[in-house]
């Protein structure tokens, strides 16, 4: 999508339908996908409809407050003619219905044809069976076939004793690359003489695994907590009750649906004493690198950085930092000796780093 249609998309939004597809388009793009399914492309059920109002074009009308029902339960879905015989799909996402939760599909099957009437199965799998409504089931796979007619099936529903009917809010299908998680900040606090973590993440994602990890030297980390993503969640927190006097250093390894294992920033905390310190990690650092400041018993309201010969290259004012910030370094800096001057609400604090 060009910057002039996305512009055009949400300024003449009037419509909540058309407000989450646009939704639906700027979330693609930040994750470099595209989706497939639009509205007024070709759809029709498999094995007939009997749906009442509840008709098979809403399952890709863009909206979680219509559905598509189907009151013959098992072995139903749907076919899309998208007209274009280059897609390649590469991600699937399925999302609730508004009511009954046993109606919800208990698995699915998505095919590809290029004639409407020869098909492939591109990838199938289970689904776990949720309370939630408007809950977006996303999963991913590898498929390099371009396709032009999709077909999208499901055999049976979370509890076919006790449900009449079939029921899906939305299905879309994505191209594009997958990118690794995209961390937004990383940080800790000492509180209560607890470590407090919080990380927050620039879009949710089912199935990712977010491993907060501890270390006393900063170099050997082993962990402590695990914690899942989901399609509703961007912020996670976590409480270590097991903080020992000294620094104590945290670090995140995030691992994607994919199997992508990306690392966040060290983030740190200094328990023991009721003394004032700041402490700049990792020292030494790597030139264009960037650095931890982490304050004990202070608030940190101004640094500045100084080279050897007492010249000010960075300074920050009224900052007003309680715990730790991170602190990118300029790309250039050349390898050497350099000072830290921080101004915190207890006085004037100073720490060398080394740039290698």
């Amino acid at each position: 999508m060009s910057k002039r249609l996305l512009f055009k998309c949400i300024s003449q939004t009037k419509s909540l339908t058309l407000f989450l597809i646009c939704t639906t388009w700027i979330t693609s793009l930040a994750n470099a996908q595209t989706p497939i399914f639009s509205p007024g492309m070709t759809i029709t059920c498999l094995n007939g409809c009997n749906s009442g109002g509840d008709i098979v074009d809403n399952v890709i009308d863009g909206s979680y407050a219509t559905k598509f029902l189907d009151f013959n339960q098992v072995n139903t879905g749907f076919t899309v003619n998208t007209n274009v015989a280059a897609v390649v799909t590469n991600r699937i996402d399925l999302t609730t219905g508004n009511d009954a939760a046993n109606r919800d599909p208990r698995d699915y099957t998505l095919e590809g044809s290029n004639d409407g009437s020869s098909w492939t199965t591109i990838t199938s799998g289970s689904l776990p069976c949720v309370a939630a409504r408007g809950y977006t089931h996303s999963y991913t796979f590898s498929n390099a076939t371009a396709y032009s007619w999709y077909r999208v099936s499901f055999s049976t529903v979370c509890d076919a004793l006790n449900s009449n009917s079939m029921q899906i809010a939305e299905v879309q299908l994505y191209s594009g690359v997958l990118l690794p998680i995209k961390l937004i900040s990383f940080s800790s606090q000492l509180k209560n003489e607890n470590a407090e973590l919080k990380w927050s993440i620039a879009e949710a994602e089912e199935d990712a695994e977010y491993n907060l990890q501890r270390s006393t030297d900063g170099r050997s980390f082993y962990s402590i907590n695990i914690q899942r993503g989901n399609m509703h969640s961007t912020s996670f927190n976590y409480t270590d009750q097991s903080v020992k006097n000294g620094t104590t250093y945290y670090r995140l390894k995030m691992t994607d649906k994919e199997g992508k294992i990306t690392y966040s920033n060290i983030a740190l905390v200094k328990q023991g004493g009721k003394g004032v310190s700041v402490v700049v990690y990792p020292n030494p650092v790597q030139k264009a690198g960037s650095v931890q400041i982490s304050t004990h018993n202070a608030t940190l309201e101004s640094w500045k950085l100084i080279n050897a010969f007492g010249t000010t290259l960075v300074q920050k004012n009224n900052i007003r930092v309680n715990g730790s910030v991170t602190v990118q370094l300029p790309a250039s800096l050349t390898p050497g000796v350099y000072y830290f001057q921080f101004i915190t609400d207890k006085g004037t604090h100073s720490e060398r780093i080394i740039v290698q």
